[in-house]
């Protein structure tokens, strides 16, 4: 190393030994002073070529290196005063002086002049090849809104149609409003200890309305054949509705609340009643509604099949404070980290482990007025796409795989210790840390 360092023109690469991170050296008075910049590590003042982790332990090496030459250690002859004696500039970094002159020299014959030599460009310094990054597939462009009045094919009725059938069927119920803010809807409700595993304390209540269904199903891209499950399906509305209008295989509600769910199955025994013979067989092929934790082993192992996810997490509905141990959102992000590649999540708020991950993709989108029961204002929404089932270290590049016996992972497994520390990775990349939440609607 030392060599090449020697007799290659400057400005020049060098590589650290330890991290192997390049640096450009653009002149040898540098080179005592210089350190790698990622990880602090010094080479030997004399350019042998050794590198160590601290300053103290280049110096200590330099005064004993001993990298001269046999040639430098014999006797060298005396040398003309004539003659020119060109240092170069390496040798005032090894503390090396010019020999001392001949006591009696007889001058020699003038010499002829040299025809002088052509420059040589210096040649440019020669750097790394750099991996390009794999190609980023180009999402797949929204498609069209969908006919209010028309069905599309594969569904069994039109949005229009739809909601008109809703609506007769909660009239027959007393009216949505009346069911909606009933006792065993409204409010922030105990879940059902039978089924409850995740340590939820409390679920609270609001509905999205048949518009804002279509938006969000139109958002995520939902196509014939793939499937779709609303995590906290509260009276089972958009449960019903991906059923009955797209071309879906199956549509799966999941609540936690006793009373809610047995509000849910009433509208859809209500909705059912006002469907024809074809309706009423695409219905029940399609719908599922369940009583059930969405987080635990078996529930959430069934949501991490589906192609679409629906959670409706605003306003901090899944903060670390409604939950006895880990937080709901975590949950749900291991839920989406073990979703096949391609699988979308839409949520009302952040999810900050899904943020921090670059193994989802995400997208936002506001709804239109009067889109929620809890507001008349527009609300924000979240489309998390999964794209890869590794995440990329942003330091080593370091492809680290995103579960590990269903825990996500957030440590990257390659970096060294020396390097975590330095760039603060011990809490593994900030990718447990909790960003703040969007602001209440």
């Amino acid at each position: 190393m030392a060599e090449v360092w020697r007799a290659r023109p400057f400005p020049q690469t060098v590589n650290c030994q330890v991290c192997t991170m390049e640096m450009t050296i653009p002149s040898p008075e540098v080179i005592p002073f210089l350190s790698c910049e990622a990880c602090g590590a010094t080479p030997c003042g004399r350019l042998c070529g050794r590198w160590f982790a601290s300053e103290q332990g280049a110096a200590k090496h330099t005064l004993s290196c001993g990298r001269q030459s046999r040639k430098s250690a014999m006797p060298k002859p005396p040398v003309s005063p004539s003659q020119a004696i060109v240092l170069p500039v390496h040798g005032l970094l090894e503390q090396a002086g010019p020999p001392a002159p001949a006591s009696a020299v007889t001058p020699p014959a003038p010499p002829s002049k040299p025809k002088p030599r052509a420059k040589k460009e210096p040649t440019p310094p020669r750097k790394r090849a750099k991996k390009e990054p794999a190609p980023v597939p180009e999402a797949e462009p929204l498609p069209p809104p969908q006919a209010d009045h028309e069905a599309v094919a594969g569904a069994a009725l039109a949005p229009k149609a739809f909601r008109e059938k809703l609506k007769a069927a909660l009239d027959s119920l007393g009216g949505r409003y009346s069911l909606e803010t009933s006792s065993g809807v409204r409010g922030n409700l105990a879940p059902h200890s039978e089924v409850c595993s995740s340590g939820q304390r409390d679920a609270h209540y609001g509905a999205v309305l048949p518009e804002l269904v279509v938006s969000i199903l139109r958002h995520a891209r939902l196509k014939q054949g793939e499937t779709f499950a609303d995590v906290g399906s509260g009276i089972g509305c958009a449960v019903l509705q991906t059923a009955l209008t797209t071309p879906c295989t199956h549509a799966t509600g999941v609540e936690v609340v006793k009373s809610r769910h047995d509000a849910a199955l009433r509208v859809h025994g209500a909705v059912l009643a006002l469907l024809s013979d074809a309706e009423r067989e695409a219905l029940e092929a399609k719908c599922a509604l369940c009583l059930g934790d969405a987080f635990s082993d078996s529930t959430s192992a069934f949501l991490a099949s589906c192609d679409v996810l629906f959670v409706n997490n605003a306003s901090g509905t899944m903060a670390p404070e409604r939950v006895a141990g880990t937080a709901l959102d975590e949950q749900l992000a291991n839920v989406a980290k073990r979703c096949r590649v391609g699988a979308r999540l839409v949520a009302m708020d952040r999810i900050p482990l899904l943020d921090e991950c670059n193994a989802f993709d995400v997208d936002q989108f506001s709804s239109g007025e009067r889109a929620v029961s809890w507001t008349d204002a527009p609300v924000p929404l979240y489309v998390y796409s999964k794209r890869a089932d590794v995440w990329t270290c942003r330091r080593c590049t370091f492809a680290n795989p995103l579960l590990d016996d269903y825990q996500f992972i957030t440590e990257c497994q390659a970096c060294s210790d020396e390097m975590k520390s330095r760039f603060g990775l011990n809490s593994g990349e900030g990718l447990s840390a909790r960003r703040p939440r969007s602001p209440r609607p």
